[in-house]
């Protein structure tokens, strides 16, 4: 397989996986904020994921107000992704413990970079526009409130600026620094040990 070939069926399964994953990771938060499903950007997440989530559902029930069906399709996904990458893709020996972290640091770093950009994108747009007239921003302010209120709450306005965006910006990145390339080095570990018999 030639390299640019390579690079070129990294980039589809990636994208294909990780959009998929996107659309997951919505419709649970979405279900944990209690969004207004009516909203015509809810419908299309309810809809793209609906097929599998439904199917699941017949075995796997929600208990204590969780979607445990999405959940588990959604660590299902990042499993399948890695395995496909690494069998196909990469050729390279894969411990099991360590397929099964890569997906668990896969969805982190998915939440936290779906996080990241929400709070730019909603910090920046509610400086120019009321987000009750935009129904995506309406959305984005429901799923960033869990995230920036307690902060709004202990930390006050600075000069009539906002200061828990910024913080909670930092605080991401702390997090995939120290948590998401922790995780992705151990699992990587568990296979290169493995593939020199470690």
């Amino acid at each position: 397989m030639t390299s640019s070939f390579s690079v070129a069926l990294d980039f589809l399964i990636q994208t294909a996986f990780s959009l998929y994953l996107y659309a997951l990771l919505l419709r649970f938060l979405l279900q944990i904020t209690r969004a207004d499903f009516r909203n015509p950007f809810c419908q299309f997440i309810v809809k793209v994921t609906q097929p599998a989530v439904a199917f699941v559902r017949r075995f796997v029930p929600g208990v204590g107000g969780m979607d445990w069906a999405t959940l588990l399709i959604f660590y299902f996904v990042a499993v399948i992704k890695f395995l496909i990458l690494y069998l196909l893709v990469y050729r390279l020996p894969l411990h099991p413990l360590g397929l099964l972290l890569l997906a668990l640091a896969d969805i982190i770093q998915l939440t936290l970079q779906f996080y990241f950009f929400a709070i730019v994108v909603f910090a920046v747009a509610s400086w120019f526009t009321s987000t009750r007239n935009n129904p995506m921003l309406n959305i984005l302010g429901q799923l960033t409130a869990p995230i920036l209120r307690p902060l709004q709450h202990h930390i006050p306005p600075v000069a009539g600026f906002d200061l828990s965006p910024l913080i909670v910006l930092i605080l991401i990145k702390l997090i995939e620094i120290l948590l998401v390339t922790g995780l992705v080095g151990f699992a990587q570990g568990l296979s290169v040990g493995r593939l020199v018999g470690l």
